[in-house]
């Protein structure tokens, strides 16, 4: 998608996002001794991983001597990847990669509904409702 956007979107940026948005989820649960997940940490239900994320590259960042601006926005990335805050979002997104990563993780949040449901929906049919996307789904073959 970057690359269809080279002249509004920073690539390295975009990609640095799309990598480490989610990253704090291993934080976020606890995991049995298989690795499934049980429960939220204490502080995963505190804070989420959207905010451990976004503090933990302020973090690296900081040790890294990465530009103040670089990190800002990679962190409003983080922030903003859940595209409105109804949907988990802690700040809207507003820059062009920001708005390019809440799309990328609702198209693959949305194609994973999809997934789940086909494997219970014979082709030909249509899905039971679906509470995520408010609407039935046609398994065609």
């Amino acid at each position: 998608m970057a690359g269809l956007y080279s002249e509004v979107a920073d690539r390295s940026l975009l990609l640095a996002g799309t990598l480490l948005h989610d990253f704090a989820k291993i934080e976020e649960f606890k995991t049995s001794s298989l690795g499934l997940v049980t429960d939220y940490s204490a502080k995963g239900q505190l804070l989420g991983h959207l905010v451990m994320g976004a503090q933990e590259v302020g973090r690296v960042a900081e040790a890294l001597h990465t530009p103040e601006e670089k990190s800002v926005l990679l962190q409003h990335m983080i922030l903003s990847h859940r595209g409105e805050p109804e949907f988990g979002a802690a700040v809207r997104p507003i820059c062009a990669e920001s708005e390019l990563l809440s799309f990328i993780d609702m198209i693959d949040s949305r194609m994973e509904i999809y997934r789940e449901t086909f494997q219970e929906t014979p082709a030909g049919e249509f899905s039971k409702r679906i509470f995520a996307l408010e609407r039935r789904v046609y398994h065609h073959n």
